[in-house]
């Protein structure tokens, strides 16, 4: 899978102050990658406004995931939530096992791989 030519861009986030800094892909992937492993995620990519670098600071955050096969709704729910409070942002998940190749083709390009097991 070739990178998205954005991928080192600093990526928006909102800090509870209400200062707007940033963050890079590489500390998503900090902040991501614990949370992925408590609840036995399999991938997670980024897209979206925020892997594409056109966001501002009110953009959600856009995720591809590959949840285990045993995760029910309360697990899904659970990891959804952990992620909205460690990214103070709106989280929204597509979820790979579903996705259309319409779909893919249009993420395809813009997709930034954030954690994967």
């Amino acid at each position: 899978m070739s990178v998205h030519p954005s991928i080192n861009r600093r990526v928006q986030m909102s800090k509870k102050d209400g200062n707007s800094s940033n963050i890079t892909l590489d500390e998503l992937k900090d902040i991501v990658r614990p949370i992925a492993i408590r609840y036995n995620i399999k991938r997670i990519f980024l897209f979206g406004s925020r892997a594409r670098g056109d966001n501002d600071e009110d953009s959600d955050y856009d995720f591809i995931i590959l949840c285990p096969d045993d995760m029910g709704l309360i697990g899904l729910t659970n990891f959804r939530n952990e992620l909205i409070k460690a990214l103070d942002k709106p989280v929204d998940f597509a979820y790979e096992d579903y996705l259309t190749s319409g779909f893919n083709s249009i993420v395809g390009q813009d997709k930034v791989l954030v954690y994967e097991s």
